[in-house]
């Protein structure tokens, strides 16, 4: 999957996605945080995680998300990714950074 996803993306881009398995859900668990990091650098991609806010979970809009009554009754997690560029790792900045207003410059 991933590999696919590395396909998509441009040089240099980032992908960020909230996800949430618990056991009810029948699937194996998300994988520790240095699996993760593993399987992304295989695929040329820089990752890092995080628990999700509500803010974010409700910004993303998601009818699943509110039927599941996320993040209140689930926990769900931030995934950024971002793809190497020119052998460089790629640079994830920091999860939830808002860039600044250049308005009057």
């Amino acid at each position: 999957m991933l590999a696919g996803v590395r396909r998509l993306m441009a040089p240099g881009a980032t992908v960020t996605v909230l996800v949430s398995v618990v056991p009810r859900d029948g699937l194996r668990a998300m994988p520790g945080r240095r699996e993760l990091e593993a399987a992304y650098a295989r695929q040329g991609l820089t990752v890092e995680t995080r628990p999700a806010t509500p803010a974010e979970v409700a910004g993303s809009a998601s009818s699943w998300a509110k039927r599941l009554r996320a993040p209140r009754e689930r926990p769900v997690t931030l995934l950024r990714a971002a793809m190497s560029f020119a052998g460089q790792p790629g640079r994830l900045g920091t999860i939830g950074f808002k860039p600044l207003s250049l308005k009057g410059k």
